[in-house]
């Protein structure tokens, strides 16, 4: 996962990456920078964990909390616990695309909370403003504003959309 400058944020494997993004969207600080998504499949779990831990060491990314699964004997032989999931299904490049679509669709990404401010601030509204327009407290949106909360469901789209549009808006003048 990267963010808008393309900078690696984080490495991680699952079966599930949408589950698993999910998951992330709901508790993980640095979330709401992400903005591109990168998915490689591999053979088995084992090479992902080998796969996974190669490009934490090599690439640092900013985000990962441990560097990578160096401390397991990765050639032992091990019960493999994708034998009693139910695999992935195999996905187009099409079919990927509109998973993702739809995924970010429902869990909208939020800009890094200097930039909601610094996008508030150019635009020259208050906190106060942003409230009324959204429905919510000032103190709620100081609270977005400085990453002690983030909105969830209407509410984070909600916010989303009136960030995006302030940003639009402010690219054309």
């Amino acid at each position: 996962m990267y963010d808008s400058e393309k900078r690696l944020l984080y490495i991680g494997i699952a079966g599930d990456p949408w589950k698993r993004w999910e998951q992330h969207s709901k508790d993980k600080p640095w979330w709401g920078r992400v903005q591109i998504f990168e998915i490689e499949w591999h053979g088995s779990r084992l090479e992902a964990l080998r796969a996974e831990t190669t490009e934490i060491r090599s690439r640092r990314p900013e985000c990962n909390a441990h560097p990578g699964w160096a401390f397991l004997d990765l050639e032992a032989p091990r019960m493999d616990p994708g034998k009693f999931r139910k695999p992935a299904p195999k996905l187009t490049t099409e079919e990927l695309h509109a998973a993702l679509d739809a995924f970010m669709a429902q869990h909208p990404v939020l800009p890094p909370p200097a930039d909601r401010t610094r996008l508030r601030e150019c635009f020259g509204a208050t906190q106060e403003q942003f409230g009324e327009v959204l429905g919510v407290s000032r103190l709620t949106v100081s609270m977005w504003e400085r990453g002690k909360t983030d909105p969830k469901g209407s509410n984070r789209r909600n916010y989303v959309k009136l960030l995006q549009q302030i940003r639009q808006h402010l690219e054309q003048i």
